[in-house]
């Protein structure tokens, strides 16, 4: 096999991973790009290869590398005057500046959750003047503890969020500990938002029901089929 059958042969492979592994297809692109480089009849597949390369590392979240290809792209593209290859890295630059703007978003909720992450639950129990007080605290807690990577203390906050909640009887506290616990616990998650849109639907809260129904599609979970103007299940 010559070298440019070898080449596309890695370009063809390397399109058919991308969806399902970006990193394999990001590597096999490296190889591809830095081949077709310097090889002046083959510049529009060096740019539509390197346009590739930034979806892939995009894809695997490698940002930095992402930006890198899109640079390559963007020569060679604007070189052949490419229209369609241009638009289309445009849209990877701007996928790029959102994913940039997520990771900012993330440093600094991580930051502002910091202090709450270190409190200890028994101090946060300690401090609470209420059932309620402290459901609507650790359900914070909760989310503070999943930004910083400690799943199995946020399940805990979760998990005391739900009692408090559920002592207090309050509809509000008892649906947000119940999204809460499914965020940070996916075992959890079918029974805590199925019971969550039960007690939003016997209270006809309709804002709660929204923000159930919400979860749940992230969570790829069915909920219980809704009925009549006031979405509530027939009794």
């Amino acid at each position: 096999m010559g070298e440019e059958e070898r080449v596309a042969g890695l370009l063809v492979e390397a399109v058919r991973v991308l969806p399902t592994e970006p990193a394999a297809a990001a590597r096999m692109l490296e190889e591809v790009c830095g081949a077709l480089t310097d090889q002046p009849d083959l510049q529009d597949v060096a740019g539509r290869a390197f346009s590739l390369l930034a979806q892939a590392h995009l894809a695997h979240g490698a940002i930095g590398d992402s930006e890198r290809a899109v640079r390559s792209a963007l020569r060679i593209l604007r070189g052949l005057n490419d229209g369609e290859g241009l638009a289309e890295v445009r849209n990877l630059q701007e996928r790029i500046a959102a994913e940039r703007d997520r990771e900012k978003r993330e440093v600094l909720a991580r930051a502002q959750a910091a202090p709450l992450a270190a409190t200890t639950l028994q101090d946060l129990e300690a401090r609470a003047g209420s059932d309620l007080a402290l459901a609507d605290i650790l359900i914070k807690h909760a989310g503070a503890l999943r930004l910083h990577g400690r799943p199995d203390e946020a399940r805990e906050s979760a998990r005391r969020a739900v009692d408090a909640a559920d002592r207090a009887e309050a509809t509000r506290e008892r649906v947000l500990a119940r999204i809460t616990l499914a965020e940070v616990d996916r075992a959890s998650a079918s029974e805590a938002l199925v019971q969550a849109h039960a007690i939003a639907d016997d209270a006809s809260e309709t804002n709660l029901i929204g923000l159930v129904a919400r979860a749940a599609a992230l969570a790829l979970v069915d909920l219980p089929r809704q009925y009549g103007p006031l979405v509530r299940s027939p009794r």
